[in-house]
């Protein structure tokens, strides 16, 4: 039972640093737009698989960072 439980709290920790590392990515890409130093990206016309490589771009993330991210929270329901 005790294991169980410790086992559970890691796995919400490990979901919560995550979540905060990818906060600070996006964050720090938007606090970077704003302040003009990420150059401006026209919008791709790819709708299936050019989500991430926007949001990538937009933000000034890698796209491998970004569907790392998608790939994680999509099956947590997060």
């Amino acid at each position: 039972m005790i294991s169980t439980m410790i086992n559970t709290f890691y796995f919400y920790l490990l979901i919560g640093l995550l979540s905060v590392v990818s906060a600070f990515c996006i964050m720090h890409g938007l606090i970077r737009r704003y302040m003009g130093t990420l150059p401006e990206h026209l919008p791709s016309k790819n709708w299936w698989l050019g989500v991430c490589a926007d949001v990538s771009k937009t933000l000034g993330i890698h796209v491998v960072a970004v569907r790392f991210y998608v790939m994680l929270y999509v099956p947590l329901g997060l």
